[in-house]
């Protein structure tokens, strides 16, 4: 998965920003990324298939704590297949964002989200369950 995920960074457009490991982000197949900023110091990032981003959403495995350290461990982001983050969105891990999931323009998700529902809001809440 790695090497896939390395060509498709090297094909996206230039406005895609990674800080962190390339060897610690996976993505699936078909996936939209748009200008998306990924923060991979602190946690793993996955993107399942078919995922889809807005412009200017973030996903951020990094926390800064008070006294300046920044884990390098442990605040990993799961997104499930088939699943739509919209612009300006901000996902702060450790949080998995079940398969199928739609999370609203601006939100900021900081807990687990389960699949097939909509959460919208700062912070993100269930807002709709889909089916």
């Amino acid at each position: 998965m790695i090497e896939g995920c390395k060509k498709q960074f090297h094909k996206m457009d230039k406005r895609i920003t990674l800080h962190g490991s390339i060897e610690r982000i996976s993505i699936g197949k078909n996936c939209i990324l748009n200008n998306t900023f990924f923060n991979t110091r602190s946690g793993r990032i996955s993107l399942g298939d078919g995922v889809k981003f807005g412009h200017n959403v973030m996903v951020l495995t990094g926390e800064h704590r008070n006294n300046g350290y920044v884990p390098s461990e442990g605040r990993d982001i799961f997104i499930g297949d088939d699943t739509w983050i919209a612009s300006g969105a901000i996902v702060i891990g450790p949080v998995n964002i079940g398969s199928g999931a739609i999370v609203g323009a601006g939100s900021v998700v900081t807990k687990d989200v389960p699949q097939n529902v909509f959460v919208a809001g700062n912070p993100a809440i269930i807002k709709k369950r889909k089916g």
